[in-house]
């Protein structure tokens, strides 16, 4: 019988590969039980890996940059910025930028690093910051293997955090990302400031010569959320700080931006091009989605659906006024019936697709389902990779579409709502009956008062 070491290391290889999507902890073991499976398993165990910045020596970065001899296994590397060194640079520490030059080195030591990825969305507040000339610095320093690039800030590497001297013309993240732009094949951008000098690469020469990139699939957040500030945030514009401009900020002239990718596209900039989806939120309750490839924009219309009272307010056909709660439609809800209740817990949101029809889901799902083809994917250990890029179909290029299947329908949130009414009702008539009940008293009773039966026992008396 033939033994695990005898197969090939391609076959190890795959089984090491599913090793590590069931048993994580399984793979770490498998290359210390013998120098067979060592080769095998270690380049699967460095294949993705995930380095957390921290401002300890003890934080997986640092052992990394000064133990790990295997930089020429790593395929994808996201670097996961924790909230210690965000902080650290809204204060101005000097410590948070002790590693800065050892990252940026590191990076230029990684000949076939593939993915790229530093993504602070959702997990930072308005404490944290990211400088952009430290961005900057990061992009410079990745090989020329690079070809999937995530740089997702939400917002942290604004100009107005730090000094204005920090920014040297050159030192702009828009720049950097264009030198990378011809090599690239997918890119995820959302960032503080932006501006169409990211495309600068792709620009025709004096003799006519058109530039192109790999860019198969690309998605431009400019929707910032409301961490920075209230309502729908956007982009600002390279060059223009909420100190600076006379209206507080300059957002980007989205329509101008799209217009400089569309004038490329035109000329064959992009080859391989399936969609560069741009995505923006209106100032009325809208997500709009422009696609390069598709020369298309969608909008879609997205309001909060919860009442004041935590209870969705659905309007139906088959509504009658019997059938709503008194006055202004509120339920008051017991803590106990709150633990039944989906819409006491959870902020609805409802978006309608291009066919007119209402979907509902939580603030997060209404904008993966938008994102859905951009969007990176998050493994338990914290890689980050790009979805796998179908190739172009037969039918061609089509526009952009809601992706529904992790959101609700409107039979089912009525569903839910008439589960919660009938509850609310159960535990209103239990209530009723417990005020009419009458008091019962439990005692105990000694073993002599049963007439020598010789058990305990329990009197109920009024």
């Amino acid at each position: 019988m033939a033994r695990i070491t005898d197969l090939p290391n391609e076959l190890l290889t795959t089984i090491f590969q599913l090793a590590r999507d069931t048993n994580p902890a399984a793979l770490r073991a498998l290359p210390l039980l013998c120098k067979a499976l060592h080769q095998a398993g270690n380049a699967v165990l460095h294949e993705h890996i995930a380095l957390y910045w921290k401002l300890n020596s003890h934080s997986s970065l640092n052992k990394f940059i000064k133990q790990d001899p295997n930089t020429d296994l790593v395929r994808s590397l996201r670097l996961h910025v924790q909230k210690g060194p965000l902080n650290a640079f809204t204060i101005g520490m000097p410590i948070a930028t002790l590693h800065v030059s050892a990252i940026c080195t590191m990076l230029t030591t990684l000949p076939k690093l593939a993915t790229f990825s530093i993504c602070l969305d959702g997990q930072i507040d308005h404490r944290c910051t990211l400088p952009g000339n430290l961005l900057c610095k990061f992009l410079n320093a990745l090989p020329e293997s690079v070809k999937n690039l995530e740089l997702d800030t939400q917002g942290a590497d604004g100009k107005w955090n730090t000094p204005p001297s920090c920014l040297l013309p050159d030192d702009h993240i828009c720049s950097s990302i264009s030198r990378l732009l011809p090599q690239l094949q997918t890119l995820r951008l959302r960032a503080a400031t932006l501006c169409p000098e990211l495309l600068l690469s792709l620009q025709a020469s004096s003799q006519g010569v058109q530039p192109t990139t790999k860019v198969r699939m690309a998605t431009i957040n400019l929707e910032l959320g409301d961490v920075r500030h209230p309502g729908p945030g956007q982009s600002w514009a390279c060059g223009g700080t909420p100190k600076s401009a006379p209206g507080g900020y300059n957002t980007i002239d989205v329509n101008k931006f799209f217009g400089t990718f569309l004038d490329l596209q035109k000329g064959g900039a992009f080859p391989h091009l399936q969609h560069w989806y741009i995505l923006t939120q209106q100032e009325h309750p809208m997500i709009r989605v422009r696609d390069v490839a598709t020369r298309s924009v969608t909008d879609y219309p997205v309001q909060f659906a919860n009442s004041v009272s935590s209870t969705p307010r659905i309007n139906r056909d088959d509504d009658n006024d019997d059938d709503l709660a008194a006055d202004d439609g509120q339920i008051e809800i017991a803590s106990r019936e709150q633990q039944v209740n989906p819409f006491a817990i959870q902020q609805w949101y409802i978006i309608r697709d291009q066919d007119g029809t209402d979907w509902y889901g939580s603030i997060d799902e209404i904008k993966a389902a938008v994102d859905f083809e951009g969007r990176w994917e998050e493994t338990e250990d914290g890689w980050r990779l790009p979805k796998r890029i179908a190739r172009h179909t037969s039918e061609g290029l089509v526009t952009h579409r809601l992706r529904t299947d992790k959101l609700k329908s409107l039979d089912w949130m009525l569903e839910q709502a008439d589960a919660v009414r009938r509850e609310s009702d159960r535990l209103a008539q239990v209530g009723r009956e417990l005020d009419i009940a009458e008091t019962v008293r439990q005692v105990s009773v000694p073993v002599d008062r049963f007439n020598g039966e010789g058990e305990a026992g329990v009197w109920f008396v009024d």
